[in-house]
């Protein structure tokens, strides 16, 4: 049993009366939307996209239950391979226009880092002198470029590496439907090259072992091919003020000096696309 990320939820791992494996989720007081949520998965599942399939869902005692299958392999906690990321940027492909249907006014994605709808903007200011000059080089550089057209793609908005399954170097699944929501795309992407630059950080070398191409270009371009520099900027601003501003239920906040090395590396690779990879 562990908990879910931010206090969404419990989870379980068991195996059913047939000796099939799954994973059960149980969700305190509410569906909290996930009964909308399992229908986008649905969705995407039509389309050939690796996410879980659900078994059941519905009210439990005390609140809501959902049973999807559980995939094979293990999280990709040392960043995926050439050919998983390969798989993974097809998979994010086939999110495009799968929200079709949804509001197309200014999504929460936007609402978050311009209209600061989740005030997170003065808590991640807060948490250092440093955070705080992030911040303002975040909102300068968020401002001097367009915002991107609204989209209507399925985003999973969490699609941390934890949550990419992978065997081997094969793709095997991509997991967590807690945040799917419609919205653009390129906030998985840039989550994915997040997730990389984080690598970066913490391995002190420079280079993401395994890669010919540098994985953070390859994201940043996919991002700037779908929503222009306005897509990735604020991509990159949503992933980071949320990191540095969010307060889940315990308190804990997301440790600040990886956050902040990663999002000034990616406000670089803006300029720097195309660069040798040494």
């Amino acid at each position: 049993m562990t908990a879910a990320p931010w206090g969404r939820g419990t989870t379980f791992f068991a195996v059913t009366a047939d000796e099939r494996p799954v994973v059960v989720k149980w969700y305190a007081g509410g569906d909290h939307g996930i009964a909308e949520r399992v229908a986008r998965s649905d969705e995407l599942r039509r389309r050939g996209h690796p996410t879980a399939r659900t078994l059941v869902h519905g009210p439990s005692p005390g609140g809501y239950t959902l049973v999807q299958e559980r995939m094979p392999g293990a999280p990709a906690v040392k960043g995926p391979g050439p050919e998983a990321l390969h798989a993974l940027r097809a998979a994010v492909e086939l999110q495009a226009g799968a929200g079709e249907g949804s509001p197309r006014g200014q999504c929460w994605i936007a609402a978050a880092v311009r209209d600061d709808a989740m005030g997170w903007w003065a808590a991640a200011r807060a948490r250092s002198a440093r955070a705080a000059r992030l911040c303002d080089r975040l909102g300068t550089w968020l401002a001097a470029a367009p915002a991107p057209q609204p989209r209507t793609d399925l985003v999973f908005g969490d699609l941390n590496f934890t949550n990419v399954l992978v065997a081997g170097d094969r793709l095997s699944g991509i997991v967590d439907i807690d945040l799917l929501n419609a919205g653009d795309r390129c906030l998985d992407l840039a989550r994915l090259a997040f997730e990389y630059e984080l690598l970066r950080v913490r391995g002190g070398d420079g280079r993401i072992a395994g890669h010919r191409d540098d994985p953070v270009d390859v994201l940043a371009e996919d991002v700037l091919r779908i929503s222009g520099r306005g897509g990735l900027r604020q991509a990159v601003t949503f992933i980071a003020v949320a990191r540095l501003g969010w307060r889940p239920s315990d308190g804990k906040g997301d440790p600040q000096e990886p956050t902040l090395r990663a999002t000034e590396r990616l406000i670089a690779t803006e300029r720097l696309i195309g660069r040798p990879y040494r």
